[in-house]
C-alpha cells in the first residue's frame, strides 16, 4: 500500500467514530447531496486494466451499495427537474446523481437505476461524441501505464496539465504518443456515438446536460473562447436531442463568475461545480448559489459506508482535509495557466 493510502486509510479510521457520534447525537445534516460520477466498472480489475483512468474506481456493486446506503438513511434521490422547481424542503435530504462525459459504459447503470428509481444525469462532452475520441485523461493514462508510470507519477503529469486548453493538451499527446494516441481501447473508454446518446437519453429516469463542446476547463480559455465552447456544446446537443439543456457541468468543476451571465442568457437554470459542499434549499434559489452547485465523489476499493456517513453527517475532519486539497489544486492550476500564458 502506497504512502498516500496508508494515510487515507488512518484518517479514515480517526474520521469514522466522529462522524458516526454526530449522525447518532445530532442527526443528518439537511439539504442535497449532488455526486460526481465518470464511469461504470464491473469489477475492480477492469477498473485497472490500465486502458482507462479509474478515476472513482467505482464498481456496479459499489454504485449499488452507495445508492442503498441513502435510501435505508431516508434519503430520496432526485432528478433536475425536482431540483429545479424549487420545492425541496429545507428540511429534507435529498441526493442528485451526476454522470460526467458520456462514456458509453454507462449504459450499465440503466438496470440498477431501474429496479431503485433512482434518476440521474448526464453532462456530455459533444466532440468526443461526434469524433469519437478517447478523453485525454484516458489516453494519458493508458501511454504513461503502457511504459511504467505509477498512478501517482501519471495524476500529477495530469495535474499539470489542466491547466491548458483540452485542444493544446490533446496535441501534446498526439506529439508525444503518436497518431493514435486519442484512439479508444475498447468500449469501456470510448465515448457515447449519437444514436446511443439518443437512446440513452430517451430513458425515462435519464436528463442530459451540457459540459462544453470539448471538455474544457474554462478557466484555461478567454471569456470569449470561453463562451464559445459553451455555446457550441449548447447547439449540439440540441441538434442531437431536438431540445435545450436547463443545467451546465463545468469541466473540472472550475468556474468563472464572468459566466453565470453567459449560462443565464442561455437558458440555464442552475450549473454544477465540483466544491465539496452540500448544498442547502436557499442556495438553489440564490443567483450566484445556483451556478455553483456542488459535488462530492465517492471513491471505490474504500469502505462507502463511512464515506457516505462522512456526506450525511454536520462535520468531517476527511471531508475538510479534501477540500483543503482541493483548493491547493486549484491554486497549483492557477500558476500554470500564469506561466504558460
Amino acid at each position: 500500500m502506497s504512502l498516500k493510502n496508508r494515510l487515507k486509510t488512518s484518517l479514515m479510521l480517526l474520521d469514522r467514530p466522529i462522524v458516526r457520534s454526530q449522525l447518532r447525537i445530532f442527526g443528518d445534516k439537511p439539504g442535497l447531496i449532488c455526486l460526481i460520477c465518470h464511469s461504470v466498472f464491473e469489477d475492480r480489475d477492469e477498473a485497472h486494466c490500465g486502458d482507462v483512468d479509474p478515476l472513482e474506481d467505482l464498481t456496479l456493486q459499489d454504485y449499488e451499495t452507495a445508492f442503498e446506503h441513502f435510501l435505508h438513511a431516508g434519503y430520496r434521490f432526485v432528478g433536475e427537474a425536482e431540483v429545479l422547481a424549487g420545492g425541496l424542503d429545507p428540511n429534507g435530504r435529498y441526493v442528485w446523481i451526476t454522470f460526467d462525459d458520456g462514456y458509453y459504459n454507462n449504459f450499465r447503470i440503466l438496470p440498477l437505476i431501474e429496479r431503485l428509481n433512482v434518476p440521474i444525469q448526464l453532462y456530455v462532452s459533444t466532440d468526443h461524441v461526434f469524433e469519437g475520441k478517447s478523453y485525454w485523461w484516458d489516453a494519458l493514462y493508458r501511454a504513461r501505464s503502457r511504459r511504467g508510470a505509477g498512478q501517482g507519477e501519471i495524476y500529477r503529469e495530469a495535474e499539470r496539465l489542466k491547466g491548458n486548453t483540452n485542444r493544446k493538451i490533446e496535441a501534446a499527446l498526439l506529439a508525444e504518443f503518436g497518431a493514435s494516441a486519442l484512439t479508444p481501447a475498447s468500449d469501456l473508454d470510448r465515448p457515447m456515438t449519437e444514436s446511443e446518446l439518443r437512446t440513452f437519453a430517451s430513458h425515462r429516469l435519464v436528463t442530459v446536460g451540457n459540459h462544453t463542446s470539448e471538455h474544457g476547463v474554462l478557466t484555461n480559455y478567454s471569456l470569449v473562447e470561453a463562451q464559445r465552447i459553451v455555446e457550441k456544446g449548447e447547439d449540439d446537443l440540441r441538434r442531437m436531442l431536438g431540445k435545450p439543456c436547463k443545467t451546465f457541468a463545468y469541466p473540472n468543476g472550475d468556474y468563472l463568475e464572468d459566466l453565470f451571465g453567459t449560462l443565464q442568457r442561455l437558458g440555464y437554470a442552475a450549473a454544477i461545480s465540483c466544491d465539496f459542499r452540500t448544498n442547502s434549499a436557499s442556495d438553489l434559489l440564490g443567483l450566484a448559489s445556483r451556478y455553483r452547485i456542488g459535488r462530492f465523489y465517492l471513491s471505490g476499493g474504500w469502505d462507502l459506508e463511512a464515506q457516505c456517513q462522512m456526506l450525511r453527517a454536520p462535520f468531517s475532519p476527511l471531508l475538510a482535509l479534501r477540500s483543503a486539497g482541493q483548493a491547493l489544486r486549484r491554486t497549483a492550476r492557477s500558476r500554470t495557466r500564469l506561466f504558460n500564458r
